[in-house]
């Protein structure tokens, strides 16, 4: 029996566990009772990762993706699951603000990312008066989070291989004709803006995490929306 038993229905935000060892698959059943529609499962799989993973489905979640957490011990697989939405992501986070995951509280770093700004500038000069150019804005808040997280040993041991590396440094021209030709090449475009202009080792594109409680604390917030109800049914295992 897990806390979950006596949770009732539509209640939780999200569920973030790590399941112990011989907790079998039973409760993902009431996991999926207890979230709102559009709620988050997270759970760490264990050595029965993917018996986990196929009970998670067919209880009914939707699998959308998992986390490979990688440390200098070995790889632990973490599932991201989801309850069915209700209508549109949009629409089921407005009636239960559930469904959608929080990118800005977990990007990677403070820098590094772009952004298109959208605003109009002149018209496109291939003809098309209705197209206009956006233009790439930094985006001063990390990068985008991804679906492998390292701890420090292995981020330090991806960052000796790789070096230091630049990103993002492309060229204000591309190509050279100035015309598109129906069988030749793009025509090019002087004065693009680079998308980032940071450098560093590789583990900088990679959330890094001291601890298992860190890494948990990160997928929290990664999948439970801003005072939002998370459930650990394990907690006292």
């Amino acid at each position: 029996m897990t806390a979950l038993t006596s949770t009732a229905d539509g209640s939780a935000d999200a569920i973030v566990t790590v399941p112990p060892g011989g907790a079998g698959t039973a409760w993902v059943t009431d996991a999926l009772r207890v979230l709102k529609p559009g709620g988050h499962l997270v759970t760490f799989g264990g050595d029965s990762w993917h018996r986990l993973a196929v009970a998670v489905e067919d209880a009914g979640f939707e699998v959308r993706d998992s986390i490979a957490a990688l440390t200098a011990t070995g790889f632990s697989p973490v599932i991201l699951a989801r309850k069915p939405l209700v209508g549109t992501v949009a629409a089921n986070v407005l009636a239960h603000g559930t469904g959608a995951l929080n990118i800005d509280a977990t990007r990677v770093g403070t820098s590094g990312g772009t952004a298109r700004d959208g605003r109009a500038t002149e018209p496109s000069p291939t003809g098309w008066s209705n197209m206009r150019g956006h233009g790439v804005a930094p985006l001063d808040k990390g990068r985008w989070p991804t679906n492998v997280v390292l701890d420090p040993v292995v981020a330090a041991a991806l960052d000796e291989q790789s070096g230091t590396l630049a990103a993002g440094n492309r060229p204000s021209v591309r190509n050279v004709d100035e015309n598109r030709t129906a069988y030749g090449e793009f025509g090019g475009q002087a004065g693009l803006p680079s998308e980032r202009m940071d450098s560093g080792g590789a583990s900088r594109f990679f959330p890094v995490h001291s601890s298992r409680a860190d890494l948990l604390a990160w997928l929290t917030r990664l999948v439970t929306p801003a005072g939002g109800t998370v459930l650990d049914p394990f907690a006292d295992s």
